[in-house]
């Protein structure tokens, strides 16, 4: 890796998933798995790290749906509607959240950054997306777009200010998510991404 933003230093880094979970370490949480990854990985001299937040995990939302199923609203997995404000406004799970908050802390203390793939949707040969997304096109459907909109606001606002974040990318390999048509739509997509990354 080269020089990033908020890098004092050449990056020399690896994708990261925890040793012990692979891509279920967010739901098959142990911090010292990952503290125990983390001081390995510093001392294998490696000072960044490419971590993804698996979007199913993440913003684990369904569709409510009202009589000839048309969609009513969004509800979490425990089908609460959304609420007003909080983390659950964005579809956000407040203890996956909490898990990335410790596991940004334990890398500022092994003195690694992140880089973080957001919407991490593709990974390992397959596909995690919300239920509310399941076989819809994620590049232009009304809802896919709505609900990365909603994931990148509320993740982007509650871990911009974390000293071990230096990068935003906009996710794993997201042309395997859909379908892309033409370049156009691949554009749409991207620019939608990136301003909203930068609120």
């Amino acid at each position: 890796m080269k020089y990033l933003p908020g890098a004092d230093e050449f990056s020399i880094g690896c994708n990261y998933w925890s040793s012990e979970a692979g891509i279920r370490m967010w739901r098959e949480w142990s911090e010292p798995a990952v503290e125990k990854d983390f001081s390995a990985l510093k001392e294998c001299g490696m000072n960044t790290v490419r971590i993804f937040p698996l979007w199913s995990d993440f913003q684990p939302v369904s569709w409510a749906c009202s009589c000839s199923g048309r969609h009513a609203e969004l509800v979490m997995s425990d089908g609460s509607p959304l609420p007003e404000k909080g983390l659950k406004h964005w579809g956000l799970d407040p203890v996956m959240m909490e898990r990335f908050r410790r596991t940004a802390d334990l890398a500022s203390k092994y003195d690694l950054k992140l880089v973080v793939g957001l919407l991490t949707g593709w990974m390992s040969g397959a596909l995690f997306v919300p239920p509310a997304l399941a076989n819809k096109n994620l590049f232009t459907h009304p809802d896919a777009l709505y609900l990365e909109t909603l994931f990148l606001r509320g993740f982007v606002s509650e871990m911009k200010d974390h000293p071990a974040i230096i990068a935003w990318e906009p996710g794993n390999e997201c042309n395997c998510l859909s379908t892309c048509e033409n370049a156009e739509v691949s554009w749409n997509w991207l620019t939608l991404i990136v301003n909203t990354v930068r609120l």
